[in-house]
């Protein structure tokens, strides 16, 4: 196996397959890379059990030649090695030769490396076939979906069902939920496909695609009974599907509400930001006051102190509430929207609401609040 390659491409590349690999890995085989160089692109291929990506470098992009004097094959490199070597390289190209299936000579300018490797036959099985149900995506869509719900998955693996974001598709209506069980995040996009499925896939894998999107307009989802195939333009991920039932979200999402708050997206971020250094330690509680003609954004600690600030830009209606959240949440909530003002509804002090953008209801956030005395 041998090659020459653009160091730029060739980097781009390592880092986008290696990004998922993890530092300690129960299966020492998932630290390295797999290169396979066939006759018209180098592919690579990294894992970490659950996530595979395989990203694609063809020989000419653009019109510009991006691998030449080549020599086909296959073999197994150390993930941290030779994205190390080729990001600290100088020159434009990098020069790939295997040697005997056991050495790679890996030269640039004045640089020359021999880098053990492994034969590729070593390597897991992944399966990248674009099979099941396919649902296509404009990338924005994708990128909103993703963005607007993803951090409200849990990060935690106690409960492994809450670590994915659920994707149900039915009546040309493709549905995005994510809860950590305290709060939630629900999409809604109109697509042409009308198959009907609903599969748990993990909030990681969707995150990791968002971060490999280039410049392509349209990705495709393939939706198969174990799996999920995310297809960009020169990467696919391949991705487990969580088997397990996702909890029963539809009917906690309330319909009517005895209060609301039009409010500043950006005032009232940066009011919670500043009463909330006073906020109780272990979690990030502010409380929020309103009434009419006055709304008013706190929070006290027995061992700091206490801070308050009120908001000038606001649409109060209904009697005096007082209700605790978490002012990470409402704060992620309100900034997932990108709306210059939003809408939060309440239906009483220990009652979950909602923080949705009035001029889009495609997307809504729930948050769960907390009892203070």
């Amino acid at each position: 196996m041998r090659f020459i390659i653009d160091r730029d491409e060739f980097l781009k590349g390592l880092l986008n397959a290696s990004r998922i690999i993890q530092a300690k890995s129960l299966d020492p085989i998932l630290n390295y890379l797999k290169l396979e160089l066939n006759d018209h692109q180098l592919e690579i291929t990294g894992s970490n059990g659950d996530l595979s990506i395989l990203t694609t470098i063809p020989y000419f992009l653009n019109e510009k030649q991006i691998i030449r004097d080549t020599s086909e094959g296959a073999i197994l490199v150390n993930s941290k090695l030779i994205t190390e070597i080729v990001k600290r390289v100088d020159g434009n190209e990098i020069k790939f030769d295997v040697m005997d299936e056991s050495i790679a000579r890996i030269e640039a300018e004045n640089s020359n490396f021999k880098l053990n490797v492994i034969r590729a036959s070593e390597y897991r099985e992944f399966d990248f076939e674009k099979t099941g149900i396919e649902v296509r995506l404009f990338t924005k869509d994708f990128l909103d979906a993703i963005n607007e719900v993803g951090f409200c998955a849990s990060q935690k693996d106690g409960r492994a069902i809450l670590t994915a974001i659920n994707i149900e598709c039915n009546s040309q209506t493709l549905t995005f939920t994510a809860t950590d069980g305290a709060r939630l995040g629900r999409k809604e996009l109109r697509v042409e496909n009308s198959e009907l499925f609903n599969v748990n896939v993990p909030a990681k894998a969707l995150l990791e695609a968002a971060r490999s999107v280039g410049n392509e307009e349209e990705i495709s989802l393939f939706i198969a009974d174990k799996k999920v195939i995310i297809a960009l333009a020169n990467t696919v991920l391949n991705s487990k599907l969580i088997p397990e039932q996702y909890p029963n979200v539809k009917n906690i999402i309330p319909k009517t509400f005895n209060y609301y708050l039009e409010v500043n997206a950006n005032e009232i971020l940066n009011a919670m930001s500043r009463v909330s250094l006073f906020s109780t330690e272990r979690e990030n509680i502010v409380k929020l006051t309103m009434q009419e003609g006055k709304i008013v954004v706190s929070s006290k600690s027995q061992q700091t102190g206490s801070a308050e600030e009120e908001l000038s830009l606001f649409k109060f209606t209904g009697d005096r509430l007082e209700i605790s959240f978490n002012c990470d949440y409402v704060s992620g909530a309100i900034r997932a929207l990108k709306s210059q003002d939003v809408l939060i509804s309440f239906i009483g002090e220990m009652k979950p609401f909602t923080v949705v953008d009035k001029n889009n209801d495609s997307v809504i956030q729930l948050i769960t609040p907390v009892r203070t005395y």
